[in-house]
């Protein structure tokens, strides 16, 4: 991609011809849906994701029954605290604040991380601690990030 945007510096190009020149050059699986233009000294647009949504696809690693039950109880609890350690120090995040609206269905969970004032949470750190697996247990289902919601 990096040759083709070389090649293209300094072209006026539609957003259409941009258009075909990023799907032709992304990776497969990835598409562009929209584009627009940014002026240069913009924030960056990084700061302006509100919530990334996640799919995650069991296989056959923890009976739907089992996930089921993990995910109400994540969500009869007021408080959902994950601890972990940063640069020497206990960080402790609720996932209550940040987890939202878990869907489970057909051995498929749709997950929404909102960022708070500390950042994301990870999607791995928020499943090893909602579905009570080990990390190698959780990295070894197929997760895909589907959205990202924008301020």
């Amino acid at each position: 991609m990096l040759s083709t945007w070389i090649r293209l510096r300094g072209c006026a190009l539609s957003e259409r011809e941009i258009m075909i020149v990023l799907t032709a050059n992304l990776p497969e699986g990835i598409k562009p849906i929209n584009l627009a233009e940014i002026p240069l000294n913009d924030p960056a647009i990084s700061g302006k994701i509100q919530q990334f949504i996640y799919q995650v696809t069991f296989l056959n690693s923890i009976s739907p029954t089992e996930i089921e039950r993990r995910i109400a109880a994540f969500e009869d609890v007021e408080n959902f605290d994950l601890t972990r350690d940063h640069k020497g120090k206990k960080k402790i995040r609720n996932l209550k604040l940040c987890v939202r609206d878990l869907e489970f269905s057909n051995n498929e969970l749709t997950m929404k991380i909102e960022n708070d004032s500390s950042g994301f949470v990870h999607p791995v750190a928020a499943l090893t601690a909602i579905l009570q697996m080990s990390q190698d247990q959780v990295t070894n289902l197929r997760i895909l990030k589907k959205d990202a919601v924008f301020s």
